[in-house]
């Protein structure tokens, strides 16, 4: 790779708390709704009724209480590229919605599919996240920047999340400089990192274990080629083949052509 981010990286990440429920089906693609957007974040005041007549009029938060509004609505991501392994691991509709659930605000939608959409609740397709899944997977595995990706490989449904990227501003901090990432949503946050961790010359793998399939960093200074995420994912695959344990593998994925990961693997 001849262009490598060489210079420590701040990301700043965070969304809005919200709520996601299962919608039912569509040709047998299960549905997903999300009910919270940027529109839901507390501004400066709210409408409340008057307390003299019972009249709505607009009440002006103080700072502090505008902070505080600001506060509980935010969530904070403390580990960006936890979530995007965590993402990456996702094989079933409860999985994909405890995720977004414990996440929030995920992206706003196009607006040529919804128009004016604050007040809405938006579904979408299980699949609309396998695909988006299977692309990260592809851009780390084999270390593709998003200018090396085909248009045709963006899903539609998230292409304009794609197509902003994200912008970072660079300081100087005790004599060196710092480059300093904010995102706001999941997405813009899932995007953000992956593109940073490729930037910074990172190679990943699949973990090995069976019922993890999560992306991870492959570190090879001083050892050999690590083939499980973490010293957990090892223990436990080793305590398998000790005890010769069968495990059931769950994988929704499959049934509509995602999560075929091992094809890639030689790039990793």
């Amino acid at each position: 790779m001849s262009h490598l981010l060489n210079m420590p990286t701040v990301l700043k990440a965070s969304t809005i708390k919200g709520q996601w429920r299962l919608a039912g089906d569509e040709d047998g693609i299960p549905l997903v709704e999300q009910h919270t957007f940027y529109s839901d974040m507390p501004g400066n005041g709210e409408v409340r009724p008057h307390p003299s007549d019972g009249k709505p009029y607009y009440f002006h938060f103080t700072e502090e209480e505008s902070r505080q509004h600001m506060a509980a609505a935010i969530h904070n991501f403390a580990d960006p590229w936890e979530l995007l392994r965590e993402f990456t691991g996702l094989r079933t509709s409860s999985a994909l919605m405890t995720f977004l659930n414990s996440t929030g605000h995920f992206c706003d939608p196009l607006p040529e599919f919804y128009g004016s959409f604050d007040d809405s609740e938006l579904i979408y397709g299980t699949t609309d996240f396998w695909q988006l899944q299977e692309l990260f997977v592809e851009m780390l595995l084999k270390r593709r920047p998003l200018p090396d990706i085909a248009k045709v490989s963006i899903p539609h449904r998230w292409r304009e999340a794609f197509e902003e990227g994200f912008t970072f501003l660079v300081r100087r901090r005790l004599g060196e400089y710092v480059a300093e990432v904010e995102t706001y949503g999941t997405l813009s946050t899932l995007i953000a990192v992956a593109q940073l961790k490729i930037l910074q010359g990172e190679r990943f793998r699949i973990c090995k274990r069976s019922d993890c399939g999560k992306v991870f960093q492959v570190e090879t200074r001083g050892r050999r080629t690590n083939q499980y995420c973490g010293h957990a994912c090892a223990h436990t695959a080793w305590q398998r083949r000790d005890r010769k344990t069968k495990v059931q593998i769950i994988d929704e994925r499959e049934q509509f052509g995602y999560g075929v990961y091992r094809r890639a693997r030689k790039g990793g």
